[in-house]
């Protein structure tokens, strides 16, 4: 395992010197977990809200939305222990549970942005040009999965999700386990996740606009009458 190390007589100054960075680094990685998590409670209410009004459609932008915001907040946690964890042997268990949600996230992501969204999302008055953006954001995810799913997938199935029982791969996989890699893999993702937390914001105060609900529940099967199926 590659790790930045200190001499052990300057470890003590060099924790006196990180001290007030990592204290503010806490403080900003707080006020974000804590935005995450109001999220996700406004996120879980309207979803309960539109589900009884028989907005359906409403209900799986919103499961999609729920699901990128907790992703975002377990990578936060997880980036808060490795940030702050001081040995070696521990941080590689966080660095491993990274690439697990990482590589989980990029198989999901593409898949529930797919067909049955995009059909969804043209339901909106501003479908199509969300739709030119969500195709921006779903490249770069691509890009990204590609560029590094060879050493994700290889992490994740010897020494990640799974314990290989071949321990000389496993042995030899966990040394090539590189800190300084897998921050910047962490921080390539967290840009490509940014912009999807950017767009579902957008999406969200859209749907929550009072004469879009109005057209929705005016076409949802509850109120007009009709069946499930609808033209688009």
């Amino acid at each position: 395992m590659k790790k930045p190390t200190f001499p052990l007589l300057f470890r003590p100054i060099a924790a006196i010197i990180l001290a007030r960075p990592l204290w503010v680094y806490r403080q900003k990685v707080k006020a974000h977990l804590h935005a995450i998590e109001g999220a996700l409670q406004a996120c879980k209410e309207n979803k309960e809200r539109f589900k009884k009004n028989g907005l359906t459609e409403y209900e799986q932008l919103y499961n999609i939305a729920i699901y990128i915001f907790l992703s975002n907040h377990d990578l936060t946690v997880l980036q808060l222990k490795l940030t702050t964890e001081g040995n070696p042997r521990i941080q590689s268990m966080y660095e491993r549970q990274i690439v697990v949600l990482l590589y989980e996230s990029l198989d999901d992501i593409p898949v529930m942005l797919g067909k049955d969204f995009r059909k969804n999302l043209l339901k909106l008055k501003e479908g199509a040009s969300l739709i030119v953006e969500l195709d921006k954001i779903t490249k770069a995810i691509s890009k990204f999965k590609q560029s590094h799913e060879r050493d994700l997938k290889e992490i994740r199935n010897v020494i990640g999700a799974h314990f290989d029982k071949d321990v000389d791969k496993y042995l030899r996989v966990l040394e090539k386990l590189d800190h300084m890699k897998v921050s910047y893999l962490i921080k390539d993702y967290q840009s490509c996740i940014a912009n999807l937390i950017g767009f579902f914001t957008q999406l969200i105060t859209i749907m929550g606009d009072p004469v879009t609900i109005f057209l929705r529940l005016a076409k949802s099967p509850k109120y007009s009458g009709g069946t499930s199926s609808e033209k688009t």
